[in-house]
């Protein structure tokens, strides 16, 4: 992932792509919807999710919370819908956001059914079931 690199296919202005990965170097790694794969030079992605302000329930305060000492990859597999991301574990706790299917999150821990989740620079809880651990 250099500047120079081979180019595979130019993104329209506005266009989505979803994440797979931060390569760390200033290089993001994404697919687009035709399933091409590339990177792009992060300062031309912007984040279009879905997030509203709210407080997250840290998952320090949730009892019977689990964090697993790695975090685990998997995939938002819906069926189609986008995936609701919560500020707590459990339907009653405010929504702040949602997840596209197919989606990539790492789960950083669990509670009961609920799974607390990263995606992007965003962290927040979703229901387990909706979760595929897959190698990415």
């Amino acid at each position: 992932m250099e500047p120079n690199g081979k180019i595979i296919e130019s993104i329209p202005k506005d266009s989505t792509v979803r994440v797979i990965r931060d390569e760390g170097n200033g290089w993001t790694k994404v697919k687009l919807s035709d399933r091409t794969t590339g990177y792009v030079f992060n300062k031309y992605l912007k984040d279009n999710s879905e997030l509203v302000t709210s407080s997250v329930v840290s998952p320090s305060n949730v009892s019977n919370y689990v964090k697993n000492d790695n975090p685990v990859l998997s995939v938002v597999s819906t069926k189609g819908s986008n995936l609701n991301l919560r500020s707590g574990p459990g339907t009653n706790n405010s929504k702040i956001g949602s997840i596209h299917n197919n989606s990539h999150v790492e789960v950083l821990g669990t509670s009961g059914n609920w799974s607390y989740v990263k995606v992007g620079s965003n962290e927040g809880w979703v229901y387990s079931d909706y979760l595929n651990k897959k190698n990415i």
